[in-house]
């Protein structure tokens, strides 16, 4: 039988939870101060008082009542439930800011895709955890990272990619346990950007040369003693690709030309390294993780095609920001969503204006005041020293989850407590960043801060259960399953 452990709740992950939620409240409040809601119910404050209210009673009853053997048990079933949710919503649900993610529940409306997350975190953990003895395999890391790429799906279907982004999180639990290393994690980063680059230019010789050098100098770093065939291979590589790529839709169909441009590739570098090695499968895996850079040049491009007017303009403005500066703010969108929101920030100055002192949001020239922008908020009124505190507040969080984590005996609660890291860390960077204009904007809430009861129950929920886990910190759950 699975007991209790003789450890205390952790008091000061409560207490910085508690103070960064009555942050929260505090700027949500500041931010819709000069609304006049037709009553309490029209409150936006209010709402997310009651969802705050709500959320921590759960939590509460989660820490107490629920044991980790049956949440880790139960958890396929957790996030089988919340998949199905996610595709339902994207069928049948209503959409905001073009994304399909919302459905209505007694008049309270529901986004299914953040307890995807909560989910979603249990289930990579609980995977890694059963595995945990060969957790360096690739077979074990594909595994994991199923139900990571079906819940990154079932969001992209409902048009949300700033939620489906921040899957992406799951990387940093990954690399932490082994499941990807530096190198992996390197072409991770690569493909991430030259994903985005491209989605805004066409494929061209110049951009396959510029890869090829930074996978040549990538790859010089791990294979020291194969410099030439590594060197041939890389310059045939691009140049196959490119050339039947060129020759695509003369002599034969434009989605033939990677595939051709690739296999001639492979044939010219299997006789360029087979009389010098035998382990072809490495340089073969190599070879493919090269290739895939040049053909995500020629792919992203038309994916970019296929993306909502809004979501075209946010990578616009950030590749090309002087190219909305004179278009109107009706034509302008999240350019001058972004210049107000800078201008509210720097307005803000060392001590701010004051609480409910500001104007630009009071004003409505802040967009998403009490969402994607209320960063602005506490910048604007209580300016750097109220940035310092957020910041302070969020770092004391990450620090103690980590140090929970750290703890635990448990691989599923030492994944699970990363994974919560991580999510919380995109968020929060991801939102900030995006307001200062220092990142796309991809509209995601700051965690506790933005208005939204779906985010803060799920949050929540997420940190009572780090909370629970460390109640077990001795008990090696996922042995006893």
């Amino acid at each position: 039988m699975l007991k209790k452990q003789d450890t205390k709740i952790n008091i000061a992950l409560i207490l910085v939870y508690l103070a960064i939620v009555i942050f929260g409240l505090m700027a949500l409040y500041s931010a819709n101060s000069a609304e006049t809601p037709g009553s309490i119910f029209e409150s936006r404050f209010y709402k997310q008082l009651a969802w705050v209210i709500i959320s921590i009673t759960l939590g509460v009853l989660l820490i107490f009542l629920v044991k980790p053997f049956d949440l880790f048990s139960d958890t396929p079933i957790l996030y089988l439930v919340f998949l199905v949710l996610t595709l339902g919503v994207a069928v049948f649900g209503f959409a905001v800011h073009g994304a399909k993610s919302w459905i209505r529940i007694a008049g309270f409306s529901i986004q299914p895709s953040e307890f995807l997350k909560y989910a979603t975190a249990l289930y990579f953990a609980r995977i890694v955890a059963l595995k945990k003895d060969s957790v360096t395999n690739l077979g074990t890391m594909i595994l994991a990272f199923i139900p990571v790429v079906l819940a990154m799906g079932a969001i992209i279907l409902q048009g949300d990619m700033g939620t489906a982004l921040v899957f992406l999180s799951f990387l940093i639990p990954a690399y932490r346990f082994g499941l990807i290393n530096s190198y992996t994690a390197i072409y991770v980063i690569l493909y991430g950007v030259f994903f985005f680059v491209s989605l805004r230019y066409p494929a061209s010789i110049v951009v396959h040369l510029i890869l090829g050098i930074i996978y040549i100098i990538s790859m010089l770093t791990v294979e020291q003693k194969f410099k030439k065939q590594i060197l041939l291979s890389l310059v045939i590589t691009p140049i196959a690709v490119h050339f039947f790529n060129v020759l695509g839709g003369v002599i034969f169909p434009v989605y033939l030309a990677i595939p051709i441009g690739l296999i001639l590739g492979t044939i010219i570098f299997l006789i360029i390294i087979y009389a010098k090695t035998t382990n072809i499968l490495t340089y073969l895996l190599i070879f493919g993780l090269g290739s895939m850079l040049f053909a995500i040049v020629v792919i992203s491009p038309k994916l970019y095609s296929t993306l909502q007017p809004h979501q075209k303009q946010r990578i616009e403005y950030f590749i090309h920001p002087k190219s909305l500066e004179n278009i109107s703010s009706a034509e302008q969108g999240v350019g001058y969503n972004i210049v107000q929101a800078q201008l509210s920030i720097s307005a803000g100055g060392i001590k701010g204006r004051g609480y409910l002192k500001g104007t630009h949001n009071k004003l409505k020239y802040v967009p998403a005041k009490d969402t994607d922008y209320i960063f602005c908020t506490v910048a604007e009124e209580l300016g750097f020293i109220g940035n310092l505190v957020l910041f302070t507040l969020f770092t004391l969080l990450f620090v103690i989850i980590i140090n929970i984590a750290e703890k635990q005996q448990s691989v599923f609660s030492q994944v699970y407590a990363y994974s919560v890291v991580g999510i919380l860390f995109f968020h929060y960077g991801i939102n900030i960043g995006s307001t200062l204009g220092l990142l796309p904007v991809i509209g995601i809430p700051l965690p506790f801060f933005s208005y939204g009861g779906s985010a803060t129950m799920s949050f929540t929920l997420m940190l009572a259960t780090v909370l629970m886990l460390d109640n077990y910190r001795n008990v090696h759950i996922e042995d006893i399953f």
